[in-house]
């Protein structure tokens, strides 16, 4: 296991020291906006979140970065009864929370305006490991596509706006993409250094 680890490291540093060009590493504050659609969960209703977190990333290059992050999930949703002796559906809104665990990968473009500003496409994969497996929130798999700009205050020092969107599958316990998805936007602001 140990030749294996050291094997990787030393496969990163060669691939950083080939790719050598505008590495960068930072952190920031993101805020992300959530619709859950086409549910096969008993029992559930409409539902969407709010989430709000922390994350770190680095770039080995100008075109590729990782990141990883702490994110707070609050959920809105609407559980539904139903009455026979009505025929009816009847709907109450509840609130759940859970934490989970980002990590993600983002291939970007990036476009010199000028010399203070940078803007970048981008096209990426998140990952979200619930810590709350019992519940079900279950683990996320997120593609999204989205814009950057950079400001830089010097040379080396830089501020990142980054705003992304895409859908989300559940992929988690005994459950698939079948199970429900979602849509939603991810934002991103963060401080980060150049070498």
């Amino acid at each position: 296991m140990k030749k294996f680890i050291a094997l990787g490291l030393l496969l990163l540093v060669m691939a950083t020291g080939a790719f050598a060009l505008d590495m960068v590493i930072g952190a920031g504050a993101m805020y992300d906006s959530v619709d859950y659609i086409n549910y096969d969960f008993p029992g559930w209703g409409d539902a969407d979140r709010k989430s709000f977190g922390g994350f770190v990333f680095f770039g080995i290059n100008r075109f590729l970065e990782f990141n990883l992050g702490y994110i707070q999930k609050d959920m809105e949703y609407q559980h539904r009864y139903y009455r026979s002796s009505t025929n009816t559906y009847y709907y109450e809104t509840r609130y759940r929370d859970t934490e989970a665990l980002q990590l993600g990968a983002l291939v970007k473009y990036p476009i010199p305006i000028n010399d203070k500003f940078v803007f970048f496409p981008s096209l990426g994969l998140d990952f979200d490991f619930s810590f709350d497996v019992d519940d079900w929130w279950w683990h996320e798999l997120w593609l999204r596509g989205g814009l950057g700009l950079d400001f830089f205050f010097t040379e080396r020092l830089f501020l990142r706006g980054h705003f992304n969107y895409g859908p989300g599958f559940f992929i988690g316990n005994d459950h698939s993409f079948d199970d429900g998805r979602a849509y939603g936007f991810l934002t991103k602001l963060g401080m980060g250094w150049m070498f």
